[in-house]
């Protein structure tokens, strides 16, 4: 079963009060999964790149997109962007700013501009919740 916009809200408020152990990535990650595959009304739970997801997103909720490729759809996100703004980096961005928001974390801009996976936005997060508590990583 799909998790919702609402599920994910209560997901990140239990990560929010999950201990920091050493487990505590995997919970992260375990918790982005889920959020990011309601917010993006997707099912993927195998491939965790930022860019394929938000591709894939775009062809379940866009008509005209059905029928091509990943590649073919990422040539013509970018061939429409003419603000040099994807909107592939527009949905990483909100999701981002979203899961901070809910979480009460903040993590560097140049730092999750660079996480191109959820894991590697997991790590980043999952350090920003120690931090929040003063815990050692």
């Amino acid at each position: 079963m799909r998790a919702t916009s609402t599920d994910c809200t209560t997901i990140l408020q239990e990560l929010r009060m999950a201990p920091r152990d050493a487990a505590l990535e995997g919970t992260v990650m375990s918790a982005l999964q889920d959020c990011i595959c309601a917010r993006y009304g997707i099912d993927e739970r195998t491939d965790t790149n930022f860019e394929h997801l938000a591709i894939m997103s775009i062809k379940t909720h866009d008509p005209a997109s059905k029928g091509l490729s990943p590649d073919a759809l990422a040539k013509r996100i970018r061939q429409y962007d003419c603000h040099q703004t994807t909107l592939v980096a527009k949905m990483k961005t909100l999701f981002t700013m979203y899961v901070e928001r809910e979480l009460g974390i903040s993590t560097d801009d140049d730092e999750v501009a660079r996480a191109k996976t959820l894991e590697d936005y997991a790590a980043l997060v999952a350090q920003a919740l120690r931090d929040a508590r003063g815990d050692a990583a």
